[in-house]
């Protein structure tokens, strides 16, 4: 290409013109290395151009065998609900909580009925105690 100032011919990829300095139009922008040493700037970091912004995200979908799990094992369920929900997960997190929470009503309301059944049944009383 030549220079619109000079007239003279330079390198198509020049900034400047190296015979007259004048710019020619043409601009690259170099991303900026980070610096390491006493002057660090512990700013938000410099976003390089050739990342991708926006990160890939798993889907937030329910996992039944974790739901059933859930059920078997309620702290599971409670658990695995909590983190979910704490990573944004909001979907499988409140159904994981929810198992856990119903499973663990459910197998309360369970343990005062049989409670009450071998309590008022002498011979479940006698067979309970020898088990």
């Amino acid at each position: 290409m030549f220079c619109k100032s000079c007239g003279k011919e330079i390198n198509d990829q020049a900034v400047v013109c190296p015979y007259c300095g004048v710019q020619t139009g043409v601009v690259q922008q170099i991303p900026q290395q980070p610096t390491y040493g006493a002057q660090q700037n512990y700013a938000a970091p410099q976003q390089n151009p050739y990342v991708n912004q926006y990160p890939q995200t798993e889907p937030d979908e329910t996992n039944v065998g974790i739901v059933v799990l859930s059920v078997l094992f309620p702290i599971v369920g409670i658990i695995l609900g909590a983190v979910n929900i704490s990573n944004g997960k909001k979907k499988s997190g409140k159904a994981y909580l929810t198992a856990g929470i119903i499973a663990v009503a459910v197998e309360v309301v369970i343990g005062i009925i049989l409670g009450i059944v071998i309590a008022s049944n002498p011979d479940l009383r006698i067979a309970w105690s020898l088990i």
